[in-house]
């Protein structure tokens, strides 16, 4: 399987085994497991974790299609960000994952990776343009940054809180070039420490380019859909935007996308992996027709989830194994 001698099956092994046999397998290489429901893909992480493989979780993205009465766990959306992120870089990791997730759309490798951003002192940039490319990729502009996500623009300096941070960033600026980083309490303000440089990822699944913006506002003005045209005019996001992913991104991205031919694949109990797939499919299309009868949502919506037929088609490769 390795030299892509498969796809292979195998068959009989415990539930410890399977994290013992992908964390093997893993040692220098980049592997797809997955599951066939977010309990198993956090246990078989949990075990692979333990032998310190560099191991991600990529979860099941948890936003109902109206978003109505729904707070989204920033949790999710951070290690779903993490994982796309570090893939888009070129990053050899271990990714374990469901079904259900590996079927849900996402944006094209290349909006992630353009949304990835690093700073360093001496770098020639104008504040507004780092703010304005901040915003591009997910980061909601305030008058002062409190919570991860959030950008602003105060005199000489820019602060941001990168998604997965645990304080901000302040980036003090001579002129156009960047003269310091400091990261700082956000609730006293105080400096924590001083740095060379920092990585900041995008603060969403979804960045909106100029273009994907321009597409969207077209076909929501044309419904008459005023709210949602209003937030992006603005140039700010509606809310639970990344439900409404199809109308910026046309397409079926998913994770798979993010992943090439020399990626082992591993594909834990088939059968129920499978049915799995297919009851959420089936939960996923019966939602949709409730809600575009009721006119809560936009057609483009029905395209969220990828079949898990399809899904399932792409991992039959010569590198994958069935456990």
């Amino acid at each position: 399987m390795v030299n892509g001698e498969g796809p292979a099956g195998v068959f009989g092994l415990g539930e410890s085994h399977k994290g013992h046999i992908a964390a093997a397998l893993s040692t220098g290489r980049a592997v797809l497991l997955v599951a066939p429901n977010e309990v198993a893909a956090v246990k078989l992480h949990d075990d692979i974790a333990c032998y310190d493989i560099p191991c991600a979780h990529f979860p099941t993205r948890e936003i109902p299609l109206s978003g109505k009465g729904f707070a989204a766990r920033d949790s999710i959306e951070e290690r779903r960000v993490a994982v796309l992120s570090a893939l888009a870089a070129g990053n050899t990791m271990t990714v374990v994952t469901c079904i259900q997730a590996l079927m849900q759309r996402t944006v094209a490798p290349e909006i992630i990776k353009n949304s990835l951003h690093s700073y360093e002192a001496g770098q020639t940039i104008e504040p507004r343009d780092m703010v304005s490319e901040l915003v591009m990729a997910g980061y909601e502009r305030v008058d002062v940054c409190e919570a991860p996500g959030q950008v602003c623009l105060r005199g000489g300096y820019v602060d941001v809180y990168p998604i997965a941070a645990e304080n901000p960033v302040r980036i003090e600026f001579f002129g156009d070039e960047i003269d310091t980083l400091r990261i700082y309490d956000p609730l006293t303000q105080r400096s924590v420490d001083n740095v060379d440089h920092i990585d900041v990822p995008p603060a969403t699944e979804m960045p909106i380019t100029d273009e994907a913006r321009a597409r969207a506002l077209k076909l929501l003005k044309k419904r008459k859909a005023e709210e949602l045209a209003s937030a992006l005019e603005k140039g700010g996001r509606p809310d639970n935007s990344v439900a409404l992913l199809p109308l910026f991104y046309p397409g079926e991205t998913t994770l798979f996308d993010y992943i090439d031919k020399d990626w082992i694949i591993l594909i834990d109990e088939p059968a129920r992996l499978e049915e799995s797939g297919k009851i959420a499919y089936q939960e996923f299309l019966e939602g949709v027709s409730s809600l575009m009868q009721a006119g809560e949502i936009q057609p483009e919506q029905a395209n969220l989830t990828v079949s898990p037929l399809e899904t399932i088609k792409r991992m039959d490769t010569r590198r994958t194994a069935m456990m």
